[in-house]
């Protein structure tokens, strides 16, 4: 009896420790339009600064998207962010918003390290977003 208590004792030790390792992460933000936002994010919990964050009219930029209320865009790979992130990166992906408006594009993404931003040129326009980085 005893010895089964103490494997209980011990299977249940194990699993809330997994349970603490598993708990969700969440997105890796790389940057929002509007740098009051990051105040945000960083009070938010892990897995709701995605949320949180949208939710405060801001676009933000991950490693293999940006993301908006109501509009959102997908590269074709993720976002090198290996220290120093100065390397220009050139993606093919696609926008989309509600409704069948389905737009193909081309992405270049162009850290400006001393700047604290990455702009992000799309194929269709001539003005970059920028995306101010969180520290």
């Amino acid at each position: 009896m005893r010895l089964f208590l103490a494997g209980t004792v011990c299977l249940a030790a194990a699993a809330a420790q997994a349970q603490t390792q598993t708990e969700p992460e969440g997105p890796t933000i790389i940057g929002v339009t509007d740098v009051k936002v990051c105040d945000t994010i960083a009070a938010a919990a892990p897995e709701n600064k995605l949320f949180d964050a949208i939710q405060s009219d801001t676009m933000v930029l991950l490693l293999d998207g940006m993301e908006a209320i109501e509009y959102n865009c997908v590269f074709d790979g993720e976002i090198q962010v290996d220290p120093p992130m100065t390397t220009r990166q050139i993606f093919p992906g696609y926008c989309e918003e509600p409704g069948p408006y389905l737009t193909p594009k081309v992405f270049v993404v162009d850290p400006r390290p001393d700047e604290g931003q990455v702009h992000v040129w799309q194929s269709d326009s001539d003005v970059p977003t920028v995306f101010h980085i969180c520290m």
